[in-house]
């Protein structure tokens, strides 16, 4: 087998991987548009995914901190400030 299969695997892999990150990323930033007021649990059971994860995505990937019991983004537009 040569090097340049390997690296053909390993890019659609890495791709799969990555299309698979954004639709969780778009998921979940569509359910806390939709109700801010969502906890982590309740995240967790709409997508599936473990409380610990939900809350590495939405602090360190979307960027929204829990601030008074809501999630919100950390960078406001002029019309939310």
């Amino acid at each position: 087998m040569s090097v340049h299969s390997d690296t053909s695997k390993t890019s659609s892999c890495e791709q799969a991987v990555a299309e698979y990150s954004r639709n969780v990323f778009e998921t979940m930033s569509a359910l806390v548009e939709t109700d801010r007021n969502l906890t982590i649990r309740e995240l967790a059971q709409d997508t599936g995914l473990a409380p610990s994860t939900e809350i590495h995505i939405l602090k360190d990937h979307l960027k929204m901190p829990k601030i008074a019991s809501k999630w919100v983004p950390r960078d406001l537009t002029d019309t939310q400030k």
